[in-house]
């Protein structure tokens, strides 16, 4: 999990808003549910991170060099000096992002 999302994911399951009538701090469930569900998320993204580095790779290997050059840039440092597993810090699936 990047720590933009985990800082995210403690600050929403330490919210507790004050209730308006009494002044005290109150519970919602739906500040923890968003959290476990950014945690879900964040954990599958890492997965299917993993999964495309991997793809990637056997397609280097397979000699798409140029390919690899321009869809996933962010990766050719690492797989063109045999790296097996995604960088750290590429948790997001940014070779998809074509603009």
């Amino acid at each position: 999990m990047t720590p933009e999302y985990a800082e995210l994911c403690e600050r929403l399951k330490s919210y507790r808003p004050l209730d308006l009538e009494w002044g005290t701090p109150c519970h919602h469930d739906i500040c923890d549910q968003a959290a476990a569900a950014i945690e879900r998320l964040s954990d599958s993204n890492e997965g299917l991170t993993e999964d495309l580095y991997q793809a990637v790779l056997v397609a280097y290997r397979s000699g798409a060099h140029d390919w690899v050059r321009l869809n996933y840039p962010q990766w050719i440092n690492a797989i063109s000096a045999g790296q097996e597993v995604a960088p750290v810090s590429s948790t997001t699936l940014k070779g998809a992002d074509h603009d």
